[in-house]
């Protein structure tokens, strides 16, 4: 005991402060055992708690007697509560769906550089070729048929400082209105307002000289967002004063950037910023949205999603043809030996 004594001293501690930190690590481990086993149980409770008034009903009721809110039966109730078991409290949901979605697309971008044997090494940013082979906004691609891009441009990134501010500010705006509005409607009005952002850029481009764009990113719908949050805000003063004036200052950002000299897709911002303060002008918030009008917007954010997935899935399946990326190496190849 004298040597555990010496041996406790040198680390800075005794015997009695290790009894309280042992003590201390299995009472923090006997609450996370009874944490995960009041979660498991949760999926058996045979009873629900209606999201709108807080009326209780049992699990296999559909609709809350009291308020007439859509409750979806004994299987919503399990699903509810099962993403409430593996959801961090309090997250946003839309936001962080998005943000890990375009955050896997960007790191699929630079891998796919890396595997066709574009870049060297692991890349920070995508190979140019990667934006034409996974969706980006071409005017004359979309010209041809590839309709899809409207949706797929707005999840890829062209550099890190591109993603990381987009990111950001998706987290902020997003966070914002789905705690006003809901889940559903600021789902569906990122989804639709980034592929209408997408298509007045489009249109932009193939109408106006030199005819032609490329274009990349989530900051279309995320103008989008900005301007639902702005038109919402304007309509409720009394509700949303104190964010009026964050969203104005975002708005006025969007346009000192579109002013410098950076390559920024202005067109795509206000396709997103305009429509999406048209909208927030008249959307209602969740409390105040009935039960039908919760319905329509849920399935609309389906309707976007299964648009989304689509869209992915073609992107996912189109290829580069062999001469022009081994074109892309032999170009590299006698740049390097040139340097």
């Amino acid at each position: 005991m004298a040597l555990l004594d010496e041996i406790l001293k040198a680390l800075g501690t005794n015997r009695t402060r290790m009894q309280w930190k042992v003590r201390a690590w299995k009472r923090a481990w006997e609450r996370r055992v009874g944490t995960v086993k009041n979660r498991a149980q949760v999926l058996s409770y045979e009873h629900q708690t209606c999201p709108r008034c807080s009326h209780p009903a049992s699990a296999d009721e559909k609709v809350c007697t009291r308020c007439g809110e859509a409750l979806g039966g004994r299987t919503a109730h399990r699903a509810r509560r099962l993403a409430g078991m593996l959801w961090v409290q309090g997250a946003p949901v839309v936001a962080t769906v998005m943000i890990a979605a375009i955050a896997s697309l960007y790191a699929t971008t630079l891998l796919w550089g890396t595997r066709v044997g574009l870049t060297e090494g692991m890349a920070i940013s995508p190979h140019p070729l990667a934006f034409t082979r996974f969706g980006d906004l071409d005017t004359r691609l979309v010209q041809d048929g590839e309709w899809w891009r409207l949706s797929t441009s707005t999840f890829l990134h062209v550099h890190p400082m591109h993603l990381v501010f987009n990111v950001m500010s998706l987290f902020s705006v997003a966070k914002y209105l789905e705690e006003v509005l809901g889940k559903s409607k600021t789902l569906a009005l990122y989804l639709g307002l980034g592929i209408v952002a997408s298509f007045v850029s489009f249109l932009w481009h193939a109408y106006t000289a030199p005819y032609f764009g490329k274009s990349a990113g989530a900051s279309g719908a995320i103008c989008g967002l900005i301007g639902v949050a702005i038109g919402f805000s304007l309509r409720k003063r009394n509700v949303a004063r104190h964010m009026r004036g964050h969203y104005l200052g975002w708005a006025v950002w969007i346009v000192v950037l579109g002013l410098s000299s950076w390559n920024i897709d202005n067109a795509g911002h206000f396709g997103g910023l305009v429509p999406g303060v048209l909208v927030g002008l008249v959307v209602r918030r969740r409390a105040d949205t009935g039960a039908t009008a919760r319905r329509v917007w849920l399935y609309g954010a389906l309707a976007f999603v299964a648009v989304t997935f689509a869209a992915l899935v073609i992107a996912s399946g189109q290829r580069i043809p062999d001469d022009v990326l081994e074109a892309w190496r032999v170009s590299h190849a006698s740049h390097a030996v040139a340097d």
